[in-house]
């Protein structure tokens, strides 16, 4: 495959007629061809020229026969987050012959609470032979304190376009807002500071009162009384 230069005034459109070799051995996949634009301005005299913008972009190029694709994802999300949402990576690895296209969601529920998942889509993505993209996945709960599952599907064509295979991936992780242990230590605290005023005003009205006497000694005192009285 060459490369050139192929200029286009204002307004007008180049074709370029592009050769490359595939080899003897030609697998049913997908080719990307990669090109760029560079926009030069006209200038006389003996002004240099200066490259102003350059549009990088990408063609794939399907390759017709049957082919075997085969794709390995990995969820990492760790089994308990301290914050206000849970977030992880996704990891697709291409273990096949040829390049893949995936795409998929993540529905994401909570508990207590949630009862409509929430939906994150990821769009089309390829993925080179022997590469592996990485993924954002994230998950909130409706509340401080939660439960949230995460379902992941990873969809890519079989060995055709006509048939697809599925990935599926769940992770559940308990997560906690930083505002709830806030919450939850001050309600410790005035807890026990309201068992320790409770205490000090029981022991203050023991004070009051003076000392207890037992039942069976106010008896014993009574009865000599009784007997000289008679």
């Amino acid at each position: 495959m060459s490369t050139g230069r192929h200029p286009a005034g204002a307004g007008d459109s180049v074709g370029v007629l592009t050769f490359f070799r595939l080899g003897l051995v030609v697998v049913a996949g997908e080719v990307v061809l990669e090109f760029i634009a560079v926009h030069e301005p006209v200038t006389t005299g003996g002004d240099h020229l200066e490259v102003i913008n350059e549009i990088g972009s990408f063609i794939t190029l399907d390759v017709p026969g049957p082919r075997v694709s085969r794709l390995r994802a990995q969820l990492r999300l760790p089994g308990f987050a301290l914050g206000r949402e849970a977030a992880g990576t996704l990891e697709v690895h291409n273990v096949g012959s040829p390049a893949v296209r995936f795409w998929g969601e993540n529905d994401a529920t909570s508990w207590p609470g949630g009862g409509t998942p929430r939906q994150q889509r990821f769009d089309k993505s390829l993925v080179p032979k022997g590469r592996m993209r990485s993924l954002r996945v994230v998950a909130k709960p409706d509340w401080w304190v939660g439960f949230v599952t995460v379902k992941v599907q990873i969809i890519y064509p079989s060995t055709t376009e006509a048939s697809t295979k599925q990935i599926a991936l769940r992770k559940r992780v308990l997560v906690v807002d930083p505002w709830a242990l806030v919450v939850l230590g001050a309600v410790l605290v005035g807890v026990v500071v309201e068992c320790l005023r409770r205490r000090r005003r029981l022991a203050a009205r023991a004070r009051r009162r003076g000392p207890s006497v037992p039942p069976r000694r106010a008896a014993q005192r009574r009865r000599p009384a009784s007997r000289r009285a008679v």
